[in-house]
């Protein structure tokens, strides 16, 4: 039998019980995204009578989230790759459900190499890459709603809220946030506060409030990005695919 917990991590985001059904769609999603697109690498995996072992590439630069306080020296890569993965889920009909720092890996540790995020020459940051990972929350397109909303800090206000009718709109949002706290630093635990309890409203407030946060205030091509992906409407909001033509990212993905 598999062993079934609830866990709720730093930023408040629920961790389910995974059923082992679950578990085997996690591995066939590996294997249909992993390897592309800046998804982490699938390489098999292994089941016992009461456990089931998946395998993937290793990365050995830690996460996005030991990062955050220097990624805008790499914010155009990183952004443009991010959304890169996040549009080839989307592309196959598949919704990641929790794109946060946490599930964003570096292919190598930080040198202290780092150069100005402002750059338009991506050869000149090419010492490390991102990996999305983490099929556990994705949900394929059309699939019934059978488990509970992934629901915390890097959540789109839909999803807050508990109307979220469109996952790949949720991700987009998520995406915005992290490409936000990687430009410009991570929101205050009391802009997004407000952003939970505000409803539709308050994600426009929200919104209006991170804009107006250095650097975005002096970069137009950066700001345009984050509140295309911010959008507070799922309807209007900006996919991470069409992001991937705006000026701030465009040819950096590879």
């Amino acid at each position: 039998m598999l062993e079934k917990r609830v866990i709720i991590d730093e930023d408040r985001n629920i961790q389910l019980p995974r059923r082992a059904s679950s578990l085997r769609e996690e591995v066939a999603i590996s294997q249909e995204l992993g390897g592309r697109h800046h998804c982490v690498g699938y390489e098999g995996y292994r089941e016992t009578p009461d456990r089931l072992y998946v395998y993937y590439e290793l990365i050995t630069g830690g996460t996005l989230a030991d990062r955050l306080e220097t990624a805008h020296f790499h914010a155009r890569r990183w952004a443009a790759q991010l959304l890169d993965a996040v549009a080839w889920c989307h592309t196959n009909g598949i919704s990641h459900r929790d794109v946060k720092p946490e599930n964003i890996l570096m292919t190598r540790v930080e040198n202290g190499g780092n150069r100005g995020w402002r750059k338009l020459n991506k050869d000149d940051e090419h010492e490390c890459d991102v990996r999305l990972c983490d099929w556990g929350s994705a949900r394929r397109r059309g699939a019934s709603a059978n488990e509970a909303e992934i629901t915390g800090f890097w959540s789109a206000p839909e999803v807050l809220s508990g109307r979220c009718a469109d996952d790949a709109a949720a991700d987009n949002w998520s995406a915005g946030l992290v490409v936000l706290a990687m430009a410009a630093g991570r929101p205050s635990e009391a802009d997004v506060r407000e952003l939970h309890r505000g409803g539709l409203a308050g994600a426009e407030h929200f919104r209006a409030r991170v804009l107006k946060v250095q650097p975005l205030t002096h970069d137009a091509r950066a700001r345009e990005v984050v509140s295309g992906l911010l959008d507070p409407d799922p309807a209007t909001r900006l996919a991470a695919g069409a992001a991937l033509d705006f000026e701030f990212v465009r040819g950096f993905a590879a």
